[in-house]
Parts: structure tokens; sequence; C-alpha cells
């Protein structure tokens, strides 16, 4: 299945990896350079989440603003957007209206986008300039003797969706045992380690392990919709929600 082919709102995604999705290439206009991405989901309307690779140098040309809000997390590499460096495990969010005069690749960057609407970079000024929104930076010590599961948030308040990145650090498996559902959407990327991950609808259950670069996208609450997660050793995962997302314990598989 390509995700790139499928309405996120409609059902689950589950069981996708990154190493299976077809490599496509993506120029902006208005930004110099061309970028690799996958698609990891879409509602054919505009919307999309996608795993993507850009160049050094890869940068806006002019002064101007982007015709869609979009939140950039950054993996690996170094980006400076307005005299600010976003480095790794660092959430950028910019809107359609914030003023842009520098955005730039310091060095070649791995990103998950996550984008309103169809991008291009429009040259000049403009009559709303909104502030950019640097979020929350996570330090990975990457230590495996840590035995706790804990989340660090990425999104600032004002932020209209919600980053956070979940750490099961131990080097044994640990086991969230409670179904689990949500008000809203949920995206999940694996950036390290993986995930036992199952769901169920309305009594179906399916199970997946997530790798890194693994990925799942469920829709906003669907009759019984829930999920149940196991770690399988040092494991770090990032979650999207809406900002007013809620989490239902305990939820009946």
């Amino acid at each position: 299945m390509d995700p790139a082919n499928v309405d996120r709102r409609r059902g689950l995604l589950v069981g996708i990896s990154d190493a299976s999705l077809k490599v496509r290439s993506m120029v902006i206009a208005g930004v110099t350079g061309k970028i690799e991405q996958k698609i990891l989901s879409t509602t054919l309307q505009g919307e999309s989440t996608r795993l993507i690779k850009a160049p050094a140098q890869w940068r806006t040309e002019s002064r101007g603003h982007f015709t869609a809000s979009f939140d950039l997390f950054v993996i690996s590499g170094e980006l400076q957007i307005n005299g600010i460096n976003v480095k790794p495990y660092t959430l950028l969010r910019v809107d359609r209206d914030s003023l842009i005069f520098e955005f730039s690749c310091v060095t070649p960057i791995t990103a998950l986008l996550c984008a309103e609407g169809p991008l291009k970079f429009v040259s000049g000024d403009i009559e709303i300039d909104k502030e950019l929104i640097i979020g929350n930076t996570f330090v990975d010590d990457n230590d495996p003797k840590s035995n706790t599961l804990s989340s660090y948030c990425l999104s600032k308040v004002n932020s209209p969706r919600q980053f956070w990145i979940q750490r099961w650090g131990s080097d044994t498996d640990i086991h969230v045992s409670d179904w689990q559902s949500r008000t809203t959407s949920e995206e999940c990327f694996v950036l390290r380690g993986a995930i036992d991950v199952g769901t169920s609808v309305n009594g179906n259950e399916q199970r997946f392990i997530y790798d890194v670069g693994g990925y799942y996208s469920l829709p906003p609450k669907v009759s019984k919709q829930s999920s149940e997660i196991r770690s399988k050793g040092p494991t770090l995962t990032v979650h999207i929600c809406p900002v007013n997302s809620q989490l239902i314990e305990s939820a009946t598989g």
C-alpha cells in the first residue's frame, strides 16, 4: 500500500516502513535545490506528513513567505531560519503569514515535514508578520540503562499541533498494558529502537513491529479504536496530535 494514495482521515495507516516507500523528488517554487521525499500520509487535500532529505544550501531565494503553514521536526543536520539555528530533535513552526528573510540548510538535513497545504515560496513583504515558533530541543543521551518511560514535549503552548518524544529508556522491554485511544488523530514515527503496536477497531485487532523509520497514523476516534504499545529495548518515538488531543485510558479493544 502506498500511503500517498490513501486519505488518512478515513481509516488506519498501520505497518508502514519508510524503507518500503517510494522516493519522490520535491521542488518548492522559490526555494533553490531539490529534495527527496517519502510521503508517510496525506488527506489528499494538501495536508501531508513527509520524511524529507534536503541537501546543504537548500535555501529560499529571497525575502518572502510560504503559501501554507507547516511544522518541521529536524531529525539530523542543521537548518538556519531568520538567523536562528535549528538543530536535531528540535521543532520549527512556520506560519503562512511568517515573514522569512533567511531559510537554508547549514548541513544536509533529514526531517519530518507536516504541511497544511501545497508549499510555494512567494517573494515580497506581507501585511501580517507572525512570529516563528521554535520549539524545545530534546537532548538524546542514548543511555540504555535508564529504566524509565518518559515524554518530552517539543511544542510551545501557542502551537496548533502537539509534538512530543516518547523515550522508552530501558535495555528490557516496556509494556503499556492498557488499551488506549485518543479523541483526535495521532501519528507516530520511530526514531530509534522498535515498538510492537496493536490496534483494535470494533474488535478487529492488528499487530505490527515498527523499527527505525516505522510509522502509523490513527484517525480521530472511530467506534472502539484503541492501541497498545510495547517497546523492544531502548527506543525513541515522536508523536504528533492536534493541540486539543486527549488520551482516553483503558479503552476496550
